[in-house]
């Protein structure tokens, strides 16, 4: 599978659930070549995000361009 799209810069709100993937570890640059969209051999290539994908939606896939003070998966506060 290809897709195509853009990048945009927007703040975002992620709810409860989601999952952190830092790049500063051993394993960084196969975090980023798995989960990139234009990847050759990627997490969308092996049909992993298909569950995911319609046309007009966006990729479930965000980078944070600056570091964030957070857990690696986030929880609601109780």
């Amino acid at each position: 599978m290809k897709i195509t799209g853009e990048y945009k810069k927007e703040s975002m709100t992620f709810p409860a659930g989601t999952i952190i993937v830092r790049t500063a570890q051993p394993l960084g640059i196969l975090v980023c070549y798995l989960l990139e969209p234009e990847s050759d051999d990627g997490l969308l290539d092996w049909n992993f995000f298909d569950a995911y994908l319609e046309t007009g939606k966006t990729f479930p896939v965000y980078k944070l361009m600056q570091n964030v003070n957070a857990a690696g998966r986030l929880i609601e506060k109780r």
